[in-house]
């Protein structure tokens, strides 16, 4: 009995200690692409979902965002009315506009908003950014931007007041939604 119970035993820690197999979750629908930037000197990485505007059927909106396990939604850049053309665009303040860009920064918990930052018009010189490919048959897009947020709302006291986003670069494609 002993020498049966042993091996038995072995057997269920061996299997205790395997490796958990499960698949790694995927991105959501719709994130072609990726973005790199410094945020505040530090390296933040995240993927990019392009879109036309719902509403004027021409302009180009952006998310670039940044997730936990890439799952789980932390931070969340958003670039609103970009021309569909190649050029260097200045961002504006949040404001509803079809010929503007604006933006904004929010930081989440998965689906649930935490924080809030609005485009720092005192930094105009800074807040730009710079669609450098679209291919109009490929859907595809290549950019770069600096851009710098004041906090709206506060997610955590550990949070800073100025997020300033710089040397960036994104690249992605349209799709529809």
């Amino acid at each position: 009995m002993r020498q049966i119970l042993i091996p038995l035993m072995f057997l269920g820690v061996f299997e205790a200690c395997k490796k958990n197999t499960d698949p790694k979750p995927s991105l959501p629908e719709g994130y072609f692409g990726e973005v790199v930037t410094e945020s505040n000197g530090k390296k933040w990485t995240g993927y990019t979902a392009c879109w036309i505007d719902i509403v004027d059927q021409q302009n180009i909106n952006i998310n670039l965002d940044s997730f936990e396990n890439e799952y789980f939604l932390r931070e969340s850049l958003t670039l609103y009315t970009i021309p569909p053309k190649t050029g260097t665009y200045k961002v504006y303040r949040l404001a509803p506009s079809k010929t503007k860009l604006h933006s904004s920064f929010g930081v989440w918990e998965g689906d649930l908003p935490l924080g809030e930052y609005e485009i720092l018009e005192a930094d105009s010189a800074t807040n730009t950014v710079t669609l450098s490919t679209y291919d109009t048959l490929s859907k595809e897009i290549k950019g770069t931007f600096n851009l710098s947020f004041i906090v709206t709302y506060k997610p955590f006291p550990t949070y800073p007041d100025t997020i300033r986003l710089k040397n960036g670069k994104f690249s992605g494609k349209l799709i529809k939604k």
